[in-house]
């Protein structure tokens, strides 16, 4: 999310991608964690029922375990969009005196962390790449990486996206609801007099 909000212009993102973003990002900080696992692509499934110490992670976890049916990542990333968890780790993380725009060292230390998986032979921790997946798929990686060469850019995050299974099913509810917005736009056009 900090990632997300420019230091001096709009988010980088509009609302939607971002609350998938963020709904595959508490994904992937459980499952780098150790806290879940997904199960052939298709269903995911609490692997440590532990508390994290962080409220946010542990009122997810909970919300994962009290599912009455097993869901697929996707379903997960629609379903925590919709609980507004954008909003809730907004008003927590950033209170009005203590904006991304008014404190860039944080966002940019992340940036420069995130800014090393270009560097020939790097190996990242396992947030790390997961995080940079996430850019990747909410589209966020050109304005972050300006100066890094476009397909040397893409294809080192698309490697890395390809063993993230949150940022993968962000990619994929963001590509459906992309694909449904430009049939309807088309459909309007054809329909128009």
């Amino acid at each position: 999310m900090l990632l997300a909000c420019d230091t001096g212009g709009p988010p980088l993102v509009g609302g939607w991608v971002l609350d998938r973003g963020v709904a595959g990002a508490l994904l992937a900080d459980l499952a780098t964690q150790g806290r879940l696992g997904c199960v052939a692509g298709i269903r995911v499934v609490i692997t440590d029922h532990a508390s994290t110490g962080h409220p946010f992670l542990d009122d997810v976890l909970e919300e994962i375990a009290g599912s009455p049916i097993s869901r697929s990542p996707a379903d997960w990333v629609e379903e925590l969009a919709s609980l507004d968890w954008t909003d809730r780790l907004g008003a927590a993380s950033f209170p009005a005196a203590n904006l991304p725009q008014a404190t860039p060292r944080p966002r940019s230390d992340i940036a420069a962390r995130l800014g090393q998986v270009f560097i020939p032979g790097f190996d990242p921790d396992p947030q790390t790449a997961a995080l940079a997946a996430l850019v990747f798929v909410c589209g966020m990686s050109a304005a972050l990486f300006p100066t890094v060469n476009r397909r040397m850019r893409k294809r080192r995050l698309a490697e890395l996206c390809a063993s993230q299974w949150g940022a993968s099913a962000v990619r994929a509810v963001i590509r459906a609801a992309t694909a449904k917005e430009t049939a309807i736009d088309l459909l309007g056009l054809i329909l128009s007099p």
